[in-house]
């Protein structure tokens, strides 16, 4: 095959000049003029015969066409790009003809009018399309550019520097104009219906722009779609996920702006097969001013407006996505967490209020039941010129364990929190000026066990009823004590509490008392404040415990409603012989600190006191813990025998709660007209 070499200048050819030929078929040389030879070439010549070869070791020759189909152009099917011819059929004919890891080219620079979407065949894979800066403009309603895989086999292109623009108004003159005539999206990757098969997959997307559309990007059930910068900017929505395994896509330094409803929306689409989209990433994304514009209205709008429009990012039954260092100004609500969407992340998220006055304040909500396990780190609410709050939580019973750490600027306002979050650090910001301080720390609500029943398991009680009960405080960070106690009880052992871990105890009911018993040595046993127990009888009476490095458990405080307490009791006597007295009075007042119960009684009779051993006390306002306490009890008499009138040890519980007055000898109560006495005892 011969070759195209370029030759050493040897001096001007004019047209009437001669060049020496050699016809190879029978050797002849002869002489042919230029103008011949021009029209031999063109009459003779194929370019499949004319060869190319590489610079380089190793290069095979191939010819120049096999070269040039390297590249598809959209002109090489007669795209124009003038933005006027319709090049709609050029540039689908173009991608038509591409096969399995081919590229097409556009022209730099070139505006392409196109009059319907262009589509991208579904069976298509691994190619590669260079914008070069072109801009595809959809003089229609539908798609700009529709991407739809036949499953996860295929797809896995790449876009470069690729602007795909819709017919809506940029900044709208009219509300005709604001609510836009487009119904399709920039870029279309996802079937719009309810089946979960995958419609993209690895497919990666740099520094392309999509806008003026309803939706800037719709995206369902795409799997490792990644965008690298680029824009998303005046659509109505910027990137529009509508359910399905829309999973593990990725955006790094895209901007969304200047949509007109929100930038980000995960509209939560149930049916059929989808399912929740999980995992979609954000890194160092700017999303800023998506709220509405109508000059003819003044603009941007001049009130907050919480139905739902003017949002950063709306999530809706979407589960562990990712916002990393990303920016978002200049919304109603910055961030919009609905129902079903949870264990969502935004870490290093900056938001700033926007209006005069800062009536957008970028705010956070979490609406909807089954919001939960989302968190916030090391975010920040910046620029805030007024107290109004900008976290709101619309449900009380659905929103647990959503979490602000170490976050700067936030107004929690208790008017707007139908529950409370976790908080944790919550610092003003610029000197003081933004935010609520709030450095307490809650409890994770999944650590509260309300009303425990009978059990082994985690948060139950073993042995309800007895007094030698177990509690299993596995992960439990509050226990509180319902109508599930059936008796009165003594804890004596908790289990499975781990180093650092802190246990609230709290009683919510009355009928009977619960008992932490303490260890008496320290070493075995609950730990509690001067070895003296704690009982939970009145409503909120709560203890504190803390599990050491040692594993210990140890009390760190405890609020009872008893812990100083008094009061009166009518007591009941009965002597040795177990005869009742006719007892004109017997009165009693008693006092308990903590676990101390003292008790006086005045005991008058309307006879003399027969001759007894002994006399009993029971009736005790208080239960006593063992048969042990310490006392002293006189008798009343108006007679003149001294021995009447000493002083008698009550130093013992008989059996029951007895309080024993023991008389020695027992003809010193004879003829007296009652008694008297006091005793300490523990409880």
């Amino acid at each position: 095959m011969p070759t195209i070499n370029q030759l050493s200048t040897i001096g001007e050819v004019n047209s009437a000049d001669t060049l020496p030929v050699f016809d190879e078929s029978n050797g002849d040389a002869r002489k042919m003029s230029v103008l011949q030879l021009q029209d031999y070439i063109e009459t003779n010549l194929d370019i499949a015969d004319v060869g190319f070869l590489q610079a380089g070791a190793g290069a095979v020759e191939r010819s120049v066409q096999s070269k040039l189909r390297d590249v598809v152009s959209v002109k090489d099917f007669g795209a124009v790009g003038d933005g006027v011819a319709n090049d709609t059929a050029a540039i689908q004919a173009a991608i038509t003809s591409m096969t399995n890891g081919s590229t097409l080219s556009f022209v730099g620079g070139a505006t392409y009018l196109v009059t319907a979407p262009i589509v991208i065949p579904p069976s298509l894979t691994g190619c590669v399309f260079k914008g070069n800066g072109a801009t595809i403009r959809a003089n229609h309603n539908g798609d700009g550019l529709v991407m739809i895989a036949t499953n996860q086999n295929f797809s896995r292109h790449k876009v470069y520097d690729l602007n795909v623009v819709g017919p809506n108004v940029s900044y709208p003159t009219n509300s005709a104009q604001l609510a836009g005539t487009s119904t399709g999206a920039g870029l279309r990757m996802g079937y719009n219906n309810t089946s979960n098969t995958v419609a993209g997959y690895l497919t990666a997307f740099y520094n392309c722009t999509f806008s003026n559309f309803y939706q800037g990007v719709y995206l369902q059930s795409t799997i490792l779609v990644n965008f690298y910068g680029g824009y998303l900017v005046f659509n109505q929505y910027g990137l529009f996920v509508d359910g399905g395994q829309t999973n593990a896509n990725n955006f790094y330094g895209i901007g969304i702006r200047e949509n007109r409803i929100a930038g980000i929306y995960s509209s939560g689409r149930t049916g059929g097969s989808l399912s929740n989209a999980t995992h979609n990433a954000f890194y160092g994304c700017e999303i800023e001013t998506n709220i509405p514009y109508d000059s003819s209205a003044g603009g941007y709008p001049s009130t907050f407006d919480g139905s739902g429009v003017g949002v950063g990012i709306r999530l809706l039954n979407s589960y562990d996505w990712i916002f990393d260092g990303c920016y978002s100004e200049n919304h109603n609500y910055g961030i919009w967490l609905g129902s079903s969407s949870d264990d969502n992340k935004f870490v290093n998220h900056r938001l700033a209020q926007g209006g005069a006055g800062g009536f957008r304040p970028d705010g956070i909500i979490i609406d909807g039941a089954a919001v939960n396990n989302n968190l916030f780190r090391d975010c920040k609410i910046s620029n805030l010129t007024s107290t109004v709050g900008n976290v709101t939580i619309n449900n009380a019973s659905g929103t647990t364990n959503n979490k602000f750490l170490d976050c700067v600027g936030f107004v929690f306002e208790a008017a707007k929190l139908a529950s409370y979050p976790y908080i944790q650090n919550n610092t003003k910001s610029q000197g003081s000026v933004d935010g609520t301080f709030f450095g307490a720390l809650a409890a994770p609500p999944q650590g509260i066990i309300n009303n425990p029943i009978s059990g082994t398991a985690q948060g139950q009680i073993n042995g309800i009823g007895t007094a030698s009960a177990t509690l299993n405080a596995f992960g439990v960070g509050e226990v509180l004590l319902g109508n599930q106690i059936t008796g009165a009880t003594t804890i004596t052992s908790i289990t499975n509490m781990r180093p650092g871990q802190l246990l609230v105890l709290g009683n919510y009911q009355i009928t009977y008392p619960v008992t932490i018993q303490s260890s008496t040595d320290g070493i075995t046993g609950i730990v509690l404040r001067d070895r003296q127990n704690a009982i939970l009888s009145s409503y909120s009476d709560s203890i504190t415990l803390y599990c050491s490095a040692v594993g210990k458990v140890i009390e760190v405080g405890r609020s009872l409603a008893n812990s100083i307490s008094t009061g009166t009791w009518t007591p009941t006597v009965a002597n040795s012989g177990g005869t009742n007295q006719p007892l004109t009075t017997a009165t009693g007042t008693w006092c308990r600190v903590g676990n101390t119960v003292t008790v006086w009684f005045n005991v008058v009779s309307s006879n003399n006191l027969s001759d007894a051993s002994y006399y009993d006390v029971t009736s005790l306002p208080f239960t006593p813990q063992n048969a042990a306490c310490v006392g002293i009890a006189g008798n009343q008499s108006n007679a003149a025998n001294a021995n009447q009138r000493t002083p008698h040890v009550i130093d013992a519980f008989a059996s029951g709660a007895k309080l024993r007055v023991r008389v020695s000898p027992a003809a010193d109560f004879q003829n007296a007209d009652g008694f008297a006495g006091m005793a300490v005892y523990q409880v």
